[in-house]
């Protein structure tokens, strides 16, 4: 059996002008790795866009670092409208040709969830029975608040695939999915770790996503509520807009506070990112108000991240969280209100840093998935 892994993945050496999303990588890494343990041979089409003012980018291939072989796919990128819509049909395009031309009978299709592909599956599923086995992390019509298009996107989640990778224990009661699956939440593959509060100041990080008035700036507005005791880094990538507004409200925030409460330390590589966390004890993950009740639909990558380097997420009381096999190391907070949060913060006492192992969950999924292929 061959595997055919689709998805928006970038080695870690790639130089293409292209839009990464770190925490796609974090994940398709530790599939990769369960993958080659099991013997299973993969081949990826990465389906990476150009950033906007990268124009014209031919095909390209490569080699992962478990050794499987890559095909980044040709493409573009622009602002003019005309250019989004050439990238979308050439995606269209040559993932179609990828299905027909390179599957085989007996083979595995492997899809990285992405709005993107569903209308080529969907064209595909019409002429083929090859297995698909999508990876499900989230519904994007919902956590992006495109609920015109949810019923489209369930739609075909429960009709395209065989079979199912999800990212919580919810959402296949959320979506009314049947057909088999595992469940895995993120990354498995950080070694036992043990966790220890560091001396003041304690150092807080959010690492992620920065998008205007979203969670960053929510991390950002927490300093006015904590002291000197504490400083906050902000670790993660967006577009400039937002990063620029970002580094001005540090500026104000500093400036107002009388010393440095808050840092940003840029979209740091993976494993300088993990040497990082490595100095801090609390992590964030504080969503809005309007985004908790859609939790099941998804569940934060950066809170495996966060625990595999030694740091306790703060986390609302999410559902998909709560109900996790990994609950008993995150600090719940009652509340989205900054001045609650902090207090929370504040009132942590040193016996809730627990010791945690990853290897047990490490071991079931390898041994779920395996299961799970070879019933396919």
């Amino acid at each position: 059996m061959k595997i055919h892994y689709i998805v928006n993945y970038a080695d870690p050496n790639l130089k293409r002008n292209v839009r990464r999303f770190e925490s796609v990588n974090n994940k398709v890494d530790y599939i990769l790795s369960v993958l080659s343990r099991l013997n299973y041979d993969v081949s990826i089409l990465s389906t990476l866009e150009g950033v906007k003012e990268s124009g014209f980018i031919s095909a390209e291939r490569s080699i992962s670092p478990y050794n499987n072989k890559i095909k980044y796919i040709a493409t573009c990128g622009g602002r003019n409208i005309l250019y989004r819509i050439f990238t979308v049909l050439l995606t269209y395009f040559q993932l179609i040709s990828y299905l027909v031309f390179n599957v085989r009978k007996n083979d595995v299709i492997l899809v990285y969830h992405s709005f993107r592909y569903i209308i080529p599956l969907y064209l595909y599923r019409f002429f083929s029975k090859r297995k698909i086995l999508l990876e499900l992390e989230e519904i994007y019509s919902v956590t992006w608040q495109q609920k015109r298009t949810q019923n489209l996107e369930e739609f075909f989640v429960r009709r395209v695939p065989n079979a199912y990778i999800l990212v919580n224990d919810v959402i296949s009661k959320k979506c009314n999915l049947t057909k088999p699956s595992v469940v895995c939440y993120g990354n498995y593959s950080f070694p036992d770790v043990s966790f220890r509060p560091s001396s003041e100041p304690i150092q807080i990080v959010y690492g992620g996503l920065i998008k205007k008035n979203a969670d960053a700036f929510k991390a950002l507005e927490l300093a006015f509520y904590l002291n000197s005791n504490y400083q906050i880094h902000i670790a993660g990538y967006g577009d400039l807009d937002s990063v620029n507004l970002l580094t001005e409200r540090i500026v104000n925030v500093n400036t107002t506070l009388g010393y440095e409460a808050v840092v940003y330390e840029g979209n740091m590589p993976t494993q300088i990112y993990y040497h990082f966390l490595k100095k801090c004890s609390i992590g964030l993950c504080i969503k809005s108000e309007d985004l908790l009740k859609d939790s099941d639909y998804y569940y934060p990558s950066k809170i495996l991240v966060y625990l595999g380097n030694g740091v306790i997420p703060v986390c609302n009381k999410l559902n998909s969280v709560m109900l996790s096999g990994f609950s008993k190391n995150i600090l719940f907070v009652d509340s989205c209100d900054l001045p609650e949060i902090a207090q929370e913060i504040k009132n942590m006492k040193s016996e809730f840093y627990p010791d945690l192992s990853f290897s047990k969950y490490d071991l079931d999924f390898c041994n779920q998935l395996k299961c799970l292929l070879n019933n396919l």
